[in-house]
């Protein structure tokens, strides 16, 4: 059963290595459709050498690299480094990610993304905004699945 482990744990290495290379060119549709191959953010991480667009994974959110830097001279989070750190949405409704409040025109929602509410219920863009449902209603539909 080793022997079966350690292949399936190189092939994914692999695939997260083949995501790096192509996300630069990739939406967050596409990035978070893979996500599965996405690494954890570490603030211990030397991210100097790591190809700018790649991408992380950190508190259920996924953030692509805009600036190459050492993360342990930068000691915030992704949330907190948007000069460092995108934050990436997604137009699949299945994949949806919890709201979070953008805080630059570089990370708002576009029209077609969607996000989980703290209602419990998934919205859908209406329009490109950085407004949330209970902001400005007007700019959310709610999406049934």
């Amino acid at each position: 059963m080793t022997d079966v482990l350690v292949k399936i744990e190189k092939m994914a290495a692999l695939s997260a290595k083949d995501l790096r290379m192509r996300s630069p060119e990739m939406d967050g549709t596409q990035i978070i459709a893979e996500e599965v191959f996405v690494p954890d953010w570490s603030g211990e991480k030397d991210y100097s050498k790591v190809t700018v667009g790649a991408p992380v994974k950190f508190e259920g959110q996924i953030f692509v690299l805009l600036q190459s830097h050492n993360a342990k001279n930068y000691p915030n989070s992704p949330f907190e480094l948007p000069a460092l750190w995108r934050i990436k949405h997604t137009t699949d409704s299945k994949k949806a990610k919890p709201w979070v409040k953008p805080v630059s025109t570089s990370d708002i929602y576009l029209k077609g993304e969607c996000m989980l509410w703290s209602d419990g219920k998934i919205y859908s863009a209406e329009r490109s905004t950085n407004f949330s449902p209970e902001e400005y209603a007007p700019d959310w539909k709610e999406i049934v699945l």
